[in-house]
């Protein structure tokens, strides 16, 4: 059975105008939010990109891919790989490509 509105005196088995512009309201914040998302992962991917092309650019640059002569050399190459190897995998993950 229909009940008038407490607040708007609305009359009706459905939902009331009061409802309706809350609503409404609630629906326009979510857009708002998932615009302000998407403008945060634009800049991620950006980012991420940015990020990418750099370790590529490091990849083929021989200046850092030389024999190592010293300990310390040698240390920094394997740490360099390390790190290369850590972004080249999470970019394959966010991708969805298998490891």
């Amino acid at each position: 059975m229909a009940n008038a509105c407490e607040k708007c005196g609305y009359f009706s088995i459905f939902r009331c105008k009061c409802e309706n512009k809350q609503l409404q309201a609630e629906l326009k914040r979510a857009k708002e939010a998932l615009v302000e998302y998407g403008r945060h992962l634009d800049e991620y991917n950006k980012s991420a990109l940015a990020i990418l092309a750099l370790v590529n650019n490091q990849a083929k640059d021989e200046g850092l891919w030389f024999i190592a002569k010293f300990a310390t050399e040698a240390y920094f190459q394997q740490e360099l790989r390390r790190l290369h190897v850590a972004i080249e995998t999470n970019f394959q993950a966010l991708k969805g490509e298998p490891r």
